[in-house]
């Protein structure tokens, strides 16, 4: 996160709510307050909005969380985006690639609400800390600023779940938290300069300090993002002081791993660091990492008869429909209760929902906890036609449901891009589609021609300037449904649905669940001229 003090005097004005003295066993929420009275610079991330901590006497899953902003900063100015993380790292806010991301926020313009919807989040009983952080847009108004704050429950519908106008977090189980607005110390403000100053910010995601190894080999994965609008273009991971290039798994080094081989019993000292196309450089702290090929392998614990386990025999699973549209969008909803041997429910404990791909293998698509009933629900999309392999499995490995078969079907296009007659003039490298009504769609740019044909133009017809000007012009062609795009300015992926609408994937995780480990080497570049193309539909998340 990038910080500067306020050199002009800010009156600090603490709001706080009245505290009430709860027993051991109540639910509360409460404000950390940091001093934010700093400058949020353009195009940067990770600039910490709220910080603040829920105590739980037992587990429950956060589904929703609503924030406001009392200040001037406004969407799709100031403000590109907002990020909900749970503390994962040192203590304190880390947020990229360190803190554990739960959700991208959206904003209401009708209720002025920043909701983050669809976390499902398990929360442990005990304290957790939470952190809400913003990423800018380059051209805002200066000194436009941030006063965000957790708004008092209000749930409109009395239905304990997030409805537009809501306000406070929705958990499984009800909990009516805040009781009254939390708003945090000062004012940050928005504020630009000359240039890109800012090295970008680079994370080891699958080691941590202290962490031990017993294998001879070891594949290092991690991310990297730039701040001030450039990208990563050169990130390296250092070892012992000797540092080598990793192999770029995405976009500019977003994702990227490093094979580490000949690893000997010892202590080895690891940091990353990475490099922008104006030269900034950013260095990680030094972890170490230690590597005993000789760790003793620790049995399970037996289970006694006596004691009541997992059934699934007794367990259930509930699938609402029999196919989806796979569209990214459309769903098939999972209801399922976990019992045990005692046919009594299993509360508590973590839900796997997988799906069993052939190049990645089982890959878990959401985790939920089960209430007191043993019960969760899962809403599962694609963006792939036909069967697609699924199981549900728990924490402990027991098997709620065995691998089944999920369909879904193909979409339905206003214009079928696939058919019909392709054309071009003598000597011009344009291309048509022309549709059932003899009107014909521009390819507006290669990607988009590849998207459906790769480099096959072997069907085009080349036709003369009089036939050509006999058909009406049309729209542009978009990309083909099922794929990921991007545009330079926006900091955002968004996937392709039918005729031409588009949904922001809201983070990494999704993107996953529905591409594979792979996915962000299939995000095409889109020229922002052709954005408006696009209808924007809701968010995948």
């Amino acid at each position: 996160m990038i910080k500067e003090k306020v050199i002009s005097l800010l009156i600090v004005v603490v709001l706080c709510s009245p505290l009430s003295v709860f027993a051991a066993t109540e639910s509360t929420v409460s404000m950390n307050n940091p001093n934010l009275d700093v400058y949020f610079y353009a195009n940067t991330f990770d600039n910490l909005l709220l910080d603040f901590t829920v105590d739980l006497p037992e587990n429950n899953t956060l589904n929703s969380l609503v924030v406001r902003n009392s200040g001037t900063a406004k969407s799709g100015l100031e403000i590109s985006g907002l990020s909900l993380w749970q503390d994962g790292g040192n203590v304190g806010f880390d947020g990229f690639a360190v803190d554990e991301l739960l959700a991208s926020g959206t904003y209401d313009q009708d209720s002025g609400n920043w909701a983050f919807t669809d976390i499902s989040q398990v929360v442990s009983s005990g304290e957790n800390r939470f952190f809400v952080s913003a990423e800018t847009l380059k051209n805002g108004t200066v000194n436009r600023s941030f006063v965000f704050y957790l708004p008092g429950f209000s749930d409109q519908n009395n239905d304990g779940l997030y409805d537009s106008g809501d306000r406070g977090m929705f958990f499984e189980t009800n909990l009516s938290l805040p009781s009254a607005d939390l708003q945090i110390v000062g004012s940050s403000k928005y504020n630009t300069v000359a240039g890109d100053p800012w090295a970008p910010v680079a994370a080891i995601t699958n080691l941590v300090d202290g962490q031990t190894l017993d294998v001879e080999t070891f594949t290092i994965t991690g991310e990297a993002k730039d701040q001030g609008g450039s990208f990563s273009a050169d990130t390296q991971i250092c070892i012992d002081a000797v540092c080598e290039a990793v192999t770029n798994t995405g976009s500019y080094n977003s994702t990227w791993t490093y094979d580490w081989g000949g690893l000997e019993t010892g202590a080895y000292e690891v940091y990353v660091k990475s490099t922008d196309f104006n030269d900034n450089t950013f260095t990680s702290d030094t972890i170490t990492v230690n590597v005993d090929l000789e760790v003793a392998v620790v049995e399970p614990e037996e289970v006694t008869p006596s004691e009541a386990v997992f059934s699934m025999e007794n367990s259930t699973v509930i699938q609402d429909k029999d196919f989806a549209v796979a569209n990214g969008v459309d769903y098939i909803k999972f209801d399922v209760t976990v019992n045990d041997s005692n046919n009594e429910p299993v509360k508590n404990t973590i839900v796997y929902f997988n799906e069993i791909r052939e190049d990645d293998g089982p890959v878990i698509l959401k985790s939920k906890v089960t209430d007191a009933d043993g019960m969760v629900d899962y809403k599962m999309r694609s963006t792939k036609a036909g069967d697609q392999l699924v199981s549900i499995t728990t924490e402990d490995g027991d098997t709620v449901k065995e691998q089944f078969t999920v369909n879904y079907s193909e979409v339905t296009l206003d214009i079928d891009y696939t058919s019909g007659k392709w054309v071009k003039l003598a000597e011009k490298t344009a291309v048509y589609h022309l549709d059932s009504n003899n009107i014909r769609h521009a390819y507006p740019t290669q990607s988009i021609w590849e998207s459906y044909w790769e480099e096959d133009f072997s069907f085009v017809e080349t036709i003369d300037v009089d036939e050509m000007a006999s058909y009406a012009l049309g729209r542009n062609v978009p990309f083909k449904s099922g794929g990921l795009i991007k545009i330079p300015s926006v900091p955002k992926v968004y996937y392709v649905s039918q005729n031409a609408s588009i949904h922001w994937v809201a983070d990494e995780a999704t993107a996953k669940s529905l591409y594979g480990a792979n996915w962000a080497s299939t995000v095409k570049d889109l020229p922002e001229s052709f954005f408006l193309d696009y209808s924007v539909g809701g968010g995948i998340e």
